[in-house]
C-alpha cells in the first residue's frame, strides 16, 4: 500500500519537472496548475489544500538558469481563533537562480547550485516552499480581521509589571537620575 502512495506522489511530483538537457540557451514560459492532489504530496506543509496557478519565467543560459515563478490563487487556513476553514488568497512573485557548480547546494534563499550533469530540474518543492511563505504567522478568518484594526486603535496599551494603577499613572513622569548614573552620562 505504501509503495502504491509513494508512486502515485512521484507521478504527481514529476508533472512539476522540466527537462534541461533538450533545452537550448532561450527564454520558455511554463504553466503549471497545483490542486489538492499536489498539495497532498506534502506532509509538513502548513495547510491542507488549494488551488494555484503556476506561470514560470524560465531562461536558460550557459552558466545558469533563471526561473521566475508567479503564483496566484487560494489555499485553505483554518482560522486561529474560530477554528473556521478559509480561503487564503496567494499572489506573489520570485526570482531562484540555479547556476550550474560542482555539487548540488542552496547557497541562499535566492541562488541555487545544480551539478552540470543535472539533467531534469524538479520544481514541485520550490513551488510548495513558495507557497508556503505566504502562509501568515496570524491566521485569521477575514470577517475578524477589521476587529482587530478597530481594537487597536481604540485602546493605548501600557505593559507594566507592576498591578497598582497609582505606579502605572506615575509612571509617565521621568523618574530621577541616580546621581552616579548622572556623572556617567557627563562622560558621552
Amino acid at each position: 500500500m505504501k509503495d502504491k502512495e509513494e508512486k502515485n506522489k512521484e507521478k504527481i511530483l514529476n508533472r512539476y519537472n522540466i527537462d534541461i538537457v533538450a533545452l537550448q540557451n532561450k527564454a520558455y514560459d511554463y504553466n503549471f496548475v497545483c490542486d489538492k492532489d499536489f498539495f497532498a504530496c506534502f506532509d509538513n506543509s502548513l495547510f491542507e489544500t488549494g488551488h494555484c496557478e503556476v506561470r514560470l519565467d524560465f531562461a536558460k543560459s550557459e552558466t545558469m538558469i533563471t526561473v521566475v515563478f508567479h503564483i496566484k490563487g487560494n489555499i485553505e487556513l483554518v482560522c486561529d481563533r474560530s477554528l473556521e476553514v478559509f480561503d487564503y488568497p496567494i499572489d506573489s512573485e520570485t526570482k531562484i537562480f540555479f547556476k550550474y557548480g560542482e555539487k548540488a547546494e542552496e547557497l541562499s534563499d535566492d541562488i541555487v547550485l545544480i551539478p552540470r550533469t543535472t539533467a531534469t530540474l524538479k520544481l514541485a518543492e520550490y513551488i510548495q516552499e513558495l507557497v508556503n511563505l505566504e502562509v501568515p504567522m496570524k491566521k485569521l478568518h477575514p470577517r475578524f480581521l477589521n476587529e482587530d484594526e478597530d481594537e487597536i486603535e481604540g485602546k493605548l496599551l501600557i505593559y507594566s509589571s507592576s498591578t497598582d494603577e497609582a505606579d502605572i499613572a506615575t509612571s509617565e513622569e521621568p523618574a530621577p537620575i541616580d546621581p552616579r548614573w548622572a556623572n556617567l552620562k557627563k562622560l558621552l
